[in-house]
């Protein structure tokens, strides 16, 4: 077992208080890495999204953006 310096306590410190809150962040020896996707553009709407393929964000698979617009309606003289 490696030796707690006064160097290391802090950062034991902070591990331990991340075990505590979020144990699901820590990674055992079982557990794959985490992957993290590439930032990509919506080709409708231009918002960044996660994915590894270019596409349309969540929203725009769903017309998320088009659901309750209305269509303009031509004013009566």
């Amino acid at each position: 077992m490696p030796v707690l310096t006064e160097e290391l306590k802090p950062a034991a410190a902070l591990l331990a208080g991340l075990r505590q809150r979020e144990p699901r962040l820590l990674l055992s020896e079982n557990d794959q890495a985490l992957t993290i996707l590439p930032l990509q553009n919506c080709d409708r709407c231009d918002r960044a999204f996660r994915s590894a393929e270019h596409g349309l964000c969540r929203p725009c698979k769903g017309d998320v953006h088009d659901q309750g617009a209305e269509e303009p309606r031509p004013q009566e003289a």
